[in-house]
Protein backbone atom coordinates (compact mmCIF):
# COMPACT_ATOMS: atom_id res chain seq x y z
CA UNK A 1 0.00 0.00 0.00
CA UNK A 2 1.61 3.64 -0.88
CA UNK A 3 1.75 5.93 2.02
CA UNK A 4 -0.73 8.60 0.18
CA UNK A 5 -3.55 6.34 -0.02
CA UNK A 6 -6.90 7.21 1.93
CA UNK A 7 -8.42 4.00 3.43
CA UNK A 8 -12.52 4.41 3.78
CA UNK A 9 -13.97 2.02 6.68
CA UNK A 10 -17.67 1.81 6.48
CA UNK A 11 -18.83 1.45 10.18
CA UNK A 12 -22.06 0.25 11.37
CA UNK A 13 -24.32 2.78 13.14
CA UNK A 14 -27.31 1.77 14.14
CA UNK A 15 -30.15 3.52 13.25
CA UNK A 16 -32.76 5.66 15.28
CA UNK A 17 -36.39 4.93 15.08
CA UNK A 18 -37.94 7.77 12.73
CA UNK A 19 -39.67 9.92 14.54
CA UNK A 20 -42.75 10.36 12.22
CA UNK A 21 -43.86 6.61 12.63
CA UNK A 22 -43.00 5.10 15.87
CA UNK A 23 -46.22 3.34 15.50
CA UNK A 24 -45.67 -0.60 14.59
CA UNK A 25 -46.55 -2.54 11.22
CA UNK A 26 -50.02 -3.40 11.90
CA UNK A 27 -50.93 0.02 13.14
CA UNK A 28 -49.31 1.60 10.16
CA UNK A 29 -51.13 -1.09 8.03
CA UNK A 30 -54.29 -0.15 9.38
CA UNK A 31 -53.96 3.99 9.03
CA UNK A 32 -53.41 2.89 4.91
CA UNK A 33 -56.90 1.28 4.86
CA UNK A 34 -58.62 4.05 6.75
CA UNK A 35 -57.92 6.86 4.12
CA UNK A 36 -60.58 8.01 2.38
CA UNK A 37 -59.44 7.35 -1.27
CA UNK A 38 -62.15 8.96 -3.19
CA UNK A 39 -60.82 12.46 -1.88
CA UNK A 40 -57.35 11.45 -2.75
CA UNK A 41 -57.46 11.49 -6.06
CA UNK A 42 -58.44 14.16 -9.15
CA UNK A 43 -61.16 12.82 -10.75
CA UNK A 44 -61.27 14.85 -13.75
CA UNK A 45 -57.51 14.94 -14.37
CA UNK A 46 -58.61 10.76 -14.42
CA UNK A 47 -61.36 10.75 -16.47
CA UNK A 48 -59.44 13.17 -18.86
CA UNK A 49 -56.54 10.71 -19.18
CA UNK A 50 -59.30 7.75 -19.54
CA UNK A 51 -61.01 9.95 -22.35
CA UNK A 52 -57.41 10.67 -24.13
CA UNK A 53 -56.24 7.37 -24.01
CA UNK A 54 -59.47 5.92 -25.70
CA UNK A 55 -59.20 8.45 -28.74
CA UNK A 56 -56.03 7.26 -28.85
CA UNK A 57 -56.69 3.55 -29.33
CA UNK A 58 -59.64 4.66 -31.85
CA UNK A 59 -56.70 6.23 -33.88
CA UNK A 60 -54.74 3.40 -33.97
CA UNK A 61 -57.48 1.09 -34.37
CA UNK A 62 -59.07 3.47 -37.46
CA UNK A 63 -55.41 2.73 -39.05
CA UNK A 64 -55.19 -0.46 -38.71
CA UNK A 65 -58.78 -1.10 -40.42
CA UNK A 66 -58.01 1.72 -42.88
CA UNK A 67 -54.39 1.51 -44.14
CA UNK A 68 -51.72 -1.41 -44.72
CA UNK A 69 -50.15 -0.07 -41.88
CA UNK A 70 -48.80 -3.25 -39.30
CA UNK A 71 -49.82 -2.96 -35.29
CA UNK A 72 -45.51 -2.25 -35.09
CA UNK A 73 -45.70 0.51 -37.13
CA UNK A 74 -48.09 2.25 -35.65
CA UNK A 75 -46.31 1.97 -32.18
CA UNK A 76 -43.43 3.80 -33.47
CA UNK A 77 -45.48 6.71 -35.13
CA UNK A 78 -47.32 7.25 -31.62
CA UNK A 79 -44.26 6.86 -29.64
CA UNK A 80 -42.44 9.13 -31.95
CA UNK A 81 -45.31 12.27 -31.94
CA UNK A 82 -45.26 11.70 -27.96
CA UNK A 83 -41.28 11.87 -27.85
CA UNK A 84 -41.30 14.99 -30.47
CA UNK A 85 -44.63 16.74 -28.34
CA UNK A 86 -42.98 16.08 -25.35
CA UNK A 87 -39.90 17.98 -26.51
CA UNK A 88 -41.84 20.48 -27.49
CA UNK A 89 -43.24 20.57 -24.13
CA UNK A 90 -46.81 20.24 -25.16
CA UNK A 91 -48.73 18.63 -22.31
CA UNK A 92 -52.21 19.30 -22.98
CA UNK A 93 -53.76 17.30 -20.24
CA UNK A 94 -50.79 18.39 -17.45
CA UNK A 95 -52.16 22.03 -18.41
Amino acid sequence: MHKNTTVWVLRYRPQKPHPQYPKSLLERMIDFMNVNWANVFDWMILLKCFVTGGVICIIGQILIDKTKLTPAKILVIFVTAGAILGGLRYLPICS
